[in-house]
This record gives C-alpha cells, structure tokens and sequence, in this order.
C-alpha cells in the first residue's frame, strides 16, 4: 500500500512521518526504464518528495526537489497529499553536488533553499538543509530494496522532527532508538503498519494520530496545453521557422514519457 501518516510522539514533542512507497517507485521504475541502481536512488529520492510532501496545505502550492552534479540530474515535483511526479537524467551519479529545494505556497516570490552533496549522500544533505535553513533538527531515512529477480521488493521512510519544547532526554531518547532500530524497509518486510513503525522508532506506545492514510502517488499532470504553452516561451522567429518547415511536431513529457503531436495550424494561433 502506498501510505503515509503523520503522528506526535513524547508528549507531543515529536513529529514523525512515515511512507510506504513501493507502488510510486515500481511506477516511477517502469515509466522511466531505470536500471537497479537508478530505481534505488531515484525512488528514494521519490519517497523524500512524498515525505515532503504530506506537509503541503493547498492545492496550488508546489514543491521542487533537485539534484544536480556535473553527469546526472533528478527532478521531483510534490503537491498537496503526496502526489509527486519526477525525472532523471544519466544514470545517478552524485559524488559531489547541488540540492535544490523550492517551495511556492502562493506568495509573493518562491523560496529556494540550496546546499551541497558531500560524499554522495542525498538524505543527508536535507538532514542539513533542515538544520541549517529552517532550524528544525530532523532525522530522514529513505529505502528501496529488491529481490532476488530485481524487483522492488519494499520501498518507503520516514522523518522525525524535534520540537522546540523538546527536552534533552527526549533528544536522547531518540537518538538511541534509532540506532538501535531496523530501517523503514527491513520493518515494513515484516509487514508492520506505518503506526507500528512510529512506535518502534520513538518506543512510545501512546503516539497520536496527525493524518491517517494520506495515499501518495505518482502522478503527472502534463496535458497538450502545457506543451503548446512550452512552445510558446520560444523566440516568435524560432516558432515561425517550425510551421515553415510544415511539418507537424512531437512532443514527449519529461515525466511520464506520453508523447503529444502539436499540428502546424495549432502553432499558428500560438
């Protein structure tokens, strides 16, 4: 099941997410052809955008993951109840390089938050991100796992963020928890609920219930109007050389792959 739920743990001085995203990542998998290594680190990244995600309020507000390095680049669109969409490009390499995070909840400007990729490591370069740009000390985990015949077999993490009336103890408390628990996809093989692995990380056996059962997905929302609204950001000389050559045009969305013939008398009334 492709879930996510949001709780309060240790007296309400804890905020946990945790998903279950093994439907979105076969998705994301078998419409952009990804190998085993792709699948694993975009679908974790996929899982950290419907993370991310369950936070938003509005229809309109969007939130825009990017990864970027000098071969490879990954894109992930979220909007409000864990819908996401993404795109990759090359095969997954970031040893070094740049983390984008852009929110547009409908104000005057977007904001964008920006840091780098130690060591190849994407997780924990939002870890970071947290701390430094919002000032929330925040643990995220994410995983996708395969079995012997390299499909996926489990997919799914969590986020645990301190509140500002958080004691030492609790701080404590669940640093040691976590090292001490197994990973979101090792408890979710074992067929334990989102709830059940909430109490196992914060061992607090009267956790509250935020929002139950928000359904993430992978979803795109392309249509022909995009495109031909994409064509028409090109230069008016740049558009009258297309409908000169008389051809009809294809047009192929970059994250869901679905194709849209764009006909010469539609770039006409561009």
């Amino acid at each position: 099941m492709n879930n996510v739920m949001k709780f309060l743990a240790c007296n309400s001085t804890v905020k946990v997410t945790c998903v279950n995203t093994i439907e979105l990542v076969n998705k994301a998998k078998e419409i952009h052809g990804l190998s085993q290594l792709a699948t694993k680190i975009f679908g974790e990244f996929l899982t950290i955008g419907a993370i991310l995600g369950a936070d938003l309020k509005d229809e309109t507000d969007n939130l825009t993951l990017q990864v970027k390095s000098d071969y490879a680049q990954m894109t992930c669109v979220c909007k409000k109840g864990a819908k996401v969409k993404g795109y990759i490009q090359n095969e997954p390499v970031f040893e070094n390089g740049t983390m984008y995070i852009i929110k547009d909840l409908g104000l005057k400007d977007p904001y964008m938050g920006i840091t780098n990729i130690e060591n190849g490591d994407i997780v924990n370069s939002f870890v970071k991100y947290y701390a430094k740009s919002e000032q929330i000390p925040t643990v995220l985990s994410a995983g996708v796992v395969f079995d012997e015949n390299n499909n996926v077999k489990q997919a799914g993490g969590y986020m645990i963020q301190l509140m500002p009336d958080a004691t030492e103890d609790v701080i404590d408390l669940i640093e040691e928890n976590i090292k001490n628990t197994e990973t979101m996809t090792q408890m979710l093989d074992k067929n334990m609920s989102l709830m059940q692995t909430a109490k196992s990380l914060t061992k607090d056996e009267d956790i509250l219930t935020m929002i139950a059962d928000i359904k993430n997905e992978y979803v795109c929302d392309c249509s022909k109007t995009k495109m031909i609204n994409g064509i028409a950001t090109l230069s008016k000389d740049e558009i009258q050389n297309i409908i000169n050559e008389n051809k009809d045009i294809e047009t192929v969305c970059h994250f869901c792959n679905k194709k849209y013939i764009i006909k010469v008398e539609e770039l006409k009334h561009i």
